[in-house]
């Protein structure tokens, strides 16, 4: 009699035993399609933001493009409020073409403008603001370039959208230095003054890589 109570006991601890153990994979593999459903919508929209600033970096330099969790596209131009008011309608253009029957379609899209440099001195800002223009329309072939600024100390930073530092990242960082470098010893920069003072960094992430 006792023999068959353990034996019973025994097949009933075997059945629960082999019912969690057959489970414990289900709820791996529920857990698992939940992560495989979240992570495809994170890569659909970085897909179609980096395709939009391929789209936009062929005709323009110093523009950024991000996303907010109010469902708007927000598309930051570098520039005064007369060059974006020039470049509004058709990089809206672009922008709508590009997320036409995608997830962002429903986005409204949100102008932010960047200053060219933050210094009051009308006749210095007047010399930035020249500079800037020169080497934007000259490194606007380089797509990874984001934005371009200066600072009080006469340093001008480019700014990148480069994400690895690799040997190929380097030596992108250092053709733009040269490129900049020929641009700012340009005839058309003649009239700056003390144009041998000028400095370069380019940036990746906020951090110097040239």
């Amino acid at each position: 009699m006792s023999k068959r109570i353990l034996i019973t006991a025994g097949i009933f601890i075997v059945g629960i035993t082999s019912f969690n153990l057959l489970n414990i994979p289900f709820l791996f593999d529920s857990s698992k399609e939940k992560i495989e459903e979240l992570e495809p919508l994170n890569t659909i929209e970085d897909s179609i933001l980096k395709k939009l600033m391929v789209k936009l970096h062929k005709k323009y330099v110093g523009v950024d493009v991000k996303t907010t969790p109010n469902k708007e596209l927000v598309i930051q131009v570098v520039g005064d409020e007369k060059y974006l008011k020039s470049v509004q309608i058709d990089i809206e253009f672009i922008a709508k073409g590009v997320i036409k029957n995608t997830e962002l379609e429903d986005y409204i899209i949100v102008f932010e403008r960047w200053d060219w440099i933050g210094d009051t001195d009308e006749i210095i800002n007047k010399e930035h603001q020249l500079i800037l223009k020169m080497l934007m329309k000259g490194l606007r072939n380089y797509q990874v370039v984001d934005h371009i600024s200066i600072d009080t100390q006469q340093i001008i930073i480019v700014h990148t959208s480069i994400k690895d530092l690799d040997k190929n990242a380097r030596k992108v960082a250092l053709e733009i230095e040269e490129k900049a470098n020929e641009i700012l010893h340009s005839e058309k920069l003649n009239s700056v003054s003390n144009i041998d003072t000028y400095k370069f960094k380019v940036k990746m992430n906020g951090k110097v890589i040239n």
